[in-house]
């Protein structure tokens, strides 16, 4: 029969490995929660002037603070100007202009979205060029 080692040293003392382990082990029950009060994550901030790498997390990325999300009648007042400068047959470059400065949209792709509805909401074009009746005839269709 084998005699299982027991913790305890031949003086009663508890071995040195196991007393580190029991001071490591007190030490993390007395350290604070890694969460805050609403119980989200809270991790410490990486050292900056250490590069990202394999013992050093990435840190945050510094990204821009996104505007919130047009509102339906945000939608509809910017579709109807866009109707209006098509109307006053206004340079691209200009609608692109007064979209920045009016609705704080400098993105031409999402300027592009916006006047391509406000030309669909506005129907065909009644004047156009017709090759027997000239420009400016009326065009039934």
């Amino acid at each position: 029969m084998s005699r299982r080692a027991t913790a305890t040293q031949s003086d009663g003392s508890a071995p040195p490995a196991l007393e580190t382990d029991q001071a490591l082990l007190e030490e993390l029950r007395q350290a604070p929660p890694q969460q805050d009060d609403d119980g989200r994550s809270v991790w410490p901030a990486a050292d900056p002037s250490r590069p990202v790498g394999k013992g050093n997390p990435p840190r945050g990325r510094r990204s821009q603070t996104h505007k919130p999300r047009a509102t339906h009648m945000e939608v509809e007042t910017r579709i109807a100007e866009g109707q209006l400068w098509i109307a006053q047959r206004l340079p691209l470059a200009v609608m692109r202009e007064k979209a920045a400065q009016n609705w704080g949209i400098t993105n031409i792709k999402t300027i592009s979205k916006y006047l391509a509805l406000a030309r669909q909401r506005m129907g065909p074009r009644p004047f156009a060029w017709c090759k027997s009746r000239g420009p400016n005839a009326l065009i039934r269709g």
